[in-house]
């Protein structure tokens, strides 16, 4: 290959990639730690278990829905955050239980329920834009062992109500209005209750390990429709729930306290993406990632005559949620030219070309066999193509050659730039590319089976 960006094994990126993205965002290093970075600095993630590299990390903008979702200050009633139980404490942790965040930041803070009986958690409001639409509601925590004798720190609830409670239910659904809640067992990491008709929507709910004993705990649900008195502002509760061991609702705490919690987040969308801090009453947005490769750069690596291109990448978007998300393109600044995509309908890979401005002018390859491209799954994409001749490979096999008229772009003297995960102001990838390697001549069929087995 002329090109070959192994992005597992260098971990950053070749300065012939030019990447934007705009606004803090966060990835696992390969110890199991979340770190924070800011403005154009690209992600390499990794899994918190198993500290594996995925690769180069590309997610959709996102905005953080929910103020002072750090919890890196003492919140309490009449603050940030108000108790249930007034009594509560809410406060940096120390001594035999100091903790450190999922971040590595010093002190964690814990919450304590209190002598006084009563249904023991924190809320603050939250204030949603859309109504009748996926969300997911998200928290690291950890149980608080040393010390804590009171039993009541394996349960945590998460629960979305107030006056979203007043929401019609969502479409589709057969609960009653936009409500909705989940418990999580964080001493034997079992999800208790994912149901999808507790009390509102509530689906895709996930408890996920981190470095140090921490969790982060996540659902997706929806606020509801609008029935006339409905409303886009409610409350989000963390803490203990009312019906799971010591748990009653009516409990008595002895001041020891119970769970330590960092990172919450609010996200529109169907599936979880990467923590977005928030600290005090902001908002944060991520922004849309951007990597090309332009100018002499690209020229010095691409053949406009023939071409092949392996590329290695895991999606995050499930497939149930469609989208047309391209994991490379080469093309001009009118975004014609060729690449490979999850497609829209059938969410399964396709190999497309696109000439001045058509959708598709020389058609689409379709690896027949190889089904959906779903979240968490690995696809090795191997593509050929010549004028008339272009052939494609998914997992070693899946293969299909097609003769096609015009199948490489007319306009080969603008095509002038390769995009890794877009096809340049959109369909951008979700999920992680592992590598992309570019031969600047078509290989045979053997070869590209060879490439992604």
């Amino acid at each position: 290959p002329t090109l070959d960006f192994n992005f597992v094994a260098e971990k950053k990126l070749d300065p012939r990639i030019t990447y934007q993205r705009t606004g803090p965002a966060s990835f696992t290093n390969e110890f199991g730690k979340v770190v924070l970075v800011g403005d154009n600095t690209p992600r390499f993630d990794h899994n918190p278990t198993t500290r594996e590299c995925k690769g180069l990390l590309c997610e959709e903008s996102r905005k953080n829905y929910l103020e002072n979702g750090d919890f890196v200050s003492s919140y309490g009633s009449g603050g940030s955050w108000a108790y249930g139980v007034g009594t509560d404490v809410f406060s940096a942790s120390s001594g035999s239980q100091l903790s450190t965040n999922p971040d590595g930041s010093s002190p964690a803070y814990h919450y304590a329920p209190s002598s006084v009986a009563g249904y023991h958690r924190f809320n603050r409001s939250v204030t949603l834009d859309q109504y009748d639409t996926s969300y997911v509601v998200s928290v690291f925590a950890k149980r608080v062992t040393e010390g804590s004798v009171s039993g009541l720190n394996r349960y945590l609830e998460i629960e979305i109500s107030g006056n979203f409670a007043n929401n019609g239910a969502p479409t589709g659904h057969s609960g009653t209005h936009g409500m909705s809640g989940i418990t999580y067992d964080l001493q034997d990491g079992v999800v208790e209750n994912p149901s999808t008709n507790y009390y509102g929507y509530v689906r895709d709910a996930k408890m996920e390990k981190f470095a140090d004993d921490w969790w982060r705990l996540s659902y997706v649900f929806n606020p509801g429709t609008n029935d006339g008195s409905s409303s886009l502002t409610g409350q989000i509760w963390f803490g203990h729930p009312n019906s799971l061991g010591n748990d009653d609702g009516s409990e008595t705490g002895n001041g020891n306290p119970s769970f330590y919690l960092w990172g919450a987040m609010i996200e529109k969308g169907g599936h979880l993406t990467s923590y977005i801090p928030n600290h005090g009453p902001e908002n944060s947005t991520r922004g849309q990632e951007f990597a090309v490769i332009d100018g002499e750069d690209f020229t010095d690596f691409y053949n406009p005559l023939e071409s092949s291109v392996l590329a290695v990448g895991t999606m995050q978007r499930p497939a149930a949620s469609q989208g047309q998300l391209n994991i490379f393109h080469i093309g001009d600044n009118n975004e014609d030219g060729h690449g490979v995509f999850r497609e829209h309908g059938t969410k399964d890979v396709w190999y497309h070309i696109r000439n001045n401005n058509s959708t598709p002018s020389g058609g689409n390859l379709n690896p027949n066999g190889f089904g959906d491209w779903d979240a968490g799954e690995e696809a090795r994409i191997a593509i050929a193509f010549k004028d008339g001749d272009q052939a494609i490979s998914v997992n070693g096999g899946n293969q299909i050659t097609a003769a096609v008229t015009s199948s490489y772009p007319t306009q080969t003297s603008t095509i002038s730039k390769m995009w890794i995960g877009s096809h340049g102001t959109g369909s951008f990838f979700e999920g992680t590319i592992k590598r992309i390697a570019y031969y600047p001549k078509l290989l045979t069929d053997n070869q590209l089976n060879t490439l992604t087995a």
